[in-house]
């Protein structure tokens, strides 16, 4: 018979004796013991999976983008960088962004995102399920890149969750900072 747990209640525990000894996981398709530590690490996609160039390709649960200053001022997550002089391998992002914040001297923020920011070959795709936000190209110090708009809230933390590709960069900078290009 198969005992059935709750993660939360086998994390708490962990390492105890008493507690669950592993947790099995999902990782690349393939079972494995996972740890709290690693629970909500990025995943590794092999490169034989999918067509992706250089960078692989990896899933996050969550990953922790850091934190989006400013006051009141726009801002762009630089996502990767990109030759505009040839044909790039696979690199962006796909999935949701959340941004939160709620502290006593600054008040409440929540959004979330679904974004698709890629680039590959010569080609561009960019998606943002907020209209008045804006994902595409930019040049920030001499470099290009693509990226995704954070809006002008201050201080929310970020995260992640879905595809990424191995050569982004997440950068946060300063909407005023960038050039977008088209």
């Amino acid at each position: 018979m198969i005992e059935k747990i709750k993660i939360a209640d086998a994390l708490s525990e962990w390492p105890d004796s008493s507690s669950v000894s592993k947790l099995v996981g999902l990782g690349n398709g393939v079972g494995r013991n996972i740890t709290p530590g690693s629970l909500f690490s990025n995943q590794l996609i092999p490169n034989d999976s999918v067509l992706v160039g250089d960078g692989g390709m990896s899933y996050a649960a969550i990953k922790n983008l850091g934190r989006k200053g400013g006051d009141g001022v726009a801002s762009v997550l630089l996502v990767s960088r990109y030759n505009s002089n040839q044909r790039n391998d696979f690199r962006g992002m796909m999935g949701r962004i959340f941004a939160l914040r709620g502290h006593a001297a600054a008040g409440l923020a929540v959004y979330m995102w679904d974004v698709f920011c890629v680039t590959a070959w010569n080609s561009f795709k960019f998606s943002h399920s907020d209209n008045n936000l804006k994902c595409g190209k930019c040049t920030y110090n001499g470099d290009n890149y693509i990226a995704v708009q954070l809006g002008y809230s201050a201080y929310f933390n970020i995260f992640f969750t879905g595809f990424y590709s191995g050569n982004c960069v997440f950068l946060n900078v300063l909407e005023s900072e960038i050039t977008w290009i088209d």
